[in-house]
Formats: structure tokens, C-alpha cells, sequence
């Protein structure tokens, strides 16, 4: 069975994004393990200058995490009961409760559980822009080599027809890669591909043609879903492109693979993230540039 791992620190926001995971793991037919992972107590002074630690204060804080997770599991429980009918696919909801810093605790547990994705939310109330801002889904983002899906705080739930991939058509044989991966997410959820492109000139745009038309047949594709469609935009940014097209295409999703000099680290370091967040309400989905697993 497929297992989504959901990372939470009980915020208002995370709390959505649980909310969100589960509605996500009925449509892909996958379990849920809920991950907080917590600090270190703060170190008492010994005399002679070391350093201890209160196995109470411990006690207390793992504990709480604890009561907090399974808070949030019936929450989770009790929003589904509202919804949920007969013949429905019902996730089952574990709970992971770990010491350490989140990164480390992720790749721990990653293996484990036939984790396919990892669910977080954003940092703040704001749109996509807050993911490129908030530090800890930044970090995520650099340190796991593994697809991360960050759902904004006023992303809704809906069924994601369109998914909209911005590739960077620097390496045919990567992109390939990427889009197959792409297509194994967007079946179960019968949601279609639309690959966008930024140029920035029409020698590029017709380069650009031709190289979606070999990778489009080298996937090819007998299947019903996805169906995968191409859409090229003139943008003199990235932001202003990805706004555009997201707004006249309806898209539901965007997804982006992590690549050191590609679309996520050139937003990362363009300094006009802000611009996203007027527009840009929809979860991401971040692919790893190498498709194995956690480095």
C-alpha cells in the first residue's frame, strides 16, 4: 500500500495541509503517517561547565507532540465521517513522533512505509510566494531528494484536473525522465499534463517546439489519462510567465523539478517571489532532479 508522509508542526497551516493530504490520499488510494518532529529540551548548566538534561522536561516534550499527533488524527477522523460514503477509500492515519532535527528525521523514516510523496504547508497565510520564502520548506526543498507536494494555506479542495509542469528543456533525456514520473502522479488522479515553457525569443521558441515534440513522442501515449498538451508563453519572467499561464490554462497544480540552475533556484535567488502570491493559490509539487530516492 502506498503510505504519503505528512509533516506537521500543529499550526493553523499544516493542520490544512493534513486536511489536504487526506483528501489527496483517498484519490491515490494511499495511507498516511503524520511526522512532528521535535527539539531538544533546553540544556540545564552542570557545575564544572557541562551540560544536562531533564529526562522530565523530555518526558514532557515528547509527550506532547504525542497528544498533539493524535489530536490532529481525530480531527482528521472526525472530518472524514462527514464525507465519507460507502465503498470510499478510507487512508489509514499512523503517527511519527521523533526527536531531531526535520530533515534528518525525514530521511530516517522516508524509506519506510512505501512512502511515495511527502506532504507540508507553507509558512505563512499567503500564496505560493511563501513557499520560496519560508525557510524550513526551502530546506525541505535542498536536503530531500525526495517529490515534496506543499499545499498553500488557501488551497482548496478540488480535484486537480490540469497539472502544470514548468520545464526547463536543458536536457532532453532528464526531461523524458521527468515527465514519465509526472505521469505515474497525474493517472491515478485522471488529471491531464499541460508542459509549459518560459522563452524569452523566437529563436528559442521554435528550439523549444522542436524539443517538446521529441520528448512528447518519445513517452507517447495509449492511455486515456494523462493527455499530455504543451503550451509555450513569452515571458520576460518567470513568475509573470507561470502567473499567466496558470491563470488562462486553470491550472490546479504546478510542479517543478529541483534542479541547482533550473526554474525553483532561479526563483529562489530573483527576489521577486512576491509577485506569485496575488495569483498563484495552488499546491506544488517539487520532483528531485535525480529520480531515486533521499540522498
Amino acid at each position: 500500500m502506498k503510505n504519503i508522509l505528512v509533516l506537521t508542526d500543529f499550526s493553523e497551516n499544516s493542520t490544512h495541509a493534513a486536511a489536504y493530504a487526506l483528501y489527496f490520499g483517498k484519490k491515490i488510494k494511499a495511507n498516511l503517517s503524520l511526522c512532528n518532529a521535535f527539539q531538544q529540551p533546553v540544556a540545564i548548566p552542570e557545575m564544572g561547565g557541562g551540560m544536562s538534561f531533564s529526562a522530565e522536561e523530555y518526558t514532557l516534550v515528547s509527550d506532547n507532540s504525542l497528544l498533539q499527533l493524535n489530536q490532529l488524527k481525530s480531527f482528521l477522523n472526525k472530518q472524514e465521517e462527514n464525507h465519507h460514503e460507502n465503498g470510499d477509500f478510507y487512508p489509514e492515519i499512523n503517527l511519527i513522533s521523533s526527536l531531531g532535527n526535520l530533515s534528518d528525521v525525514i530521511k530516517e523514516v522516508i524509506l519506510n512505509d512505501n512512502n511515495v510523496l511527502i506532504i507540508t504547508g507553507t509558512h505563512d497565510n499567503g500564496g505560493l510566494s511563501d513557499i520560496f520564502l519560508a525557510n524550513n520548506v526551502t530546506e525541505l526543498i535542498r536536503d530531500i531528494n525526495f517529490p515534496l507536494l506543499v499545499i498553500p494555506f488557501n488551497a482548496s479542495f478540488e480535484p486537480i484536473d490540469k497539472i502544470g509542469f514548468a520545464i526547463e528543456l536543458q536536457n532532453e533525456d532528464l526531461d523524458i525522465v521527468a515527465v514519465r514520473k509526472l505521469v505515474s502522479f497525474a493517472k491515478p488522479l485522471k488529471a491531464n499534463i499541460i508542459l509549459i515553457h518560459i522563452y524569452n525569443s523566437q529563436e528559442e521558441k521554435h528550439a523549444s517546439e522542436r524539443h517538446l515534440r521529441r520528448v512528447l513522442k518519445a513517452i507517447g501515449n495509449k492511455d486515456k489519462f494523462p493527455q499530455i498538451t504543451t503550451k509555450l508563453f513569452d515571458g520576460k519572467t518567470i513568475e509573470e510567465g507561470l502567473n499567466e499561464v496558470c491563470k488562462s490554462a486553470g491550472i490546479d497544480l504546478l510542479s517543478m523539478v529541483h534542479q541547482h540552475h533550473g526554474f525553483l533556484s532561479r526563483v529562489f535567488s530573483s527576489g521577486h517571489t512576491g509577485h506569485m502570491t496575488d495569483h498563484i493559490h495552488i499546491p506544488l509539487l517539487v520532483l528531485p532532479h535525480e529520480p531515486e530516492c533521499v540522498q
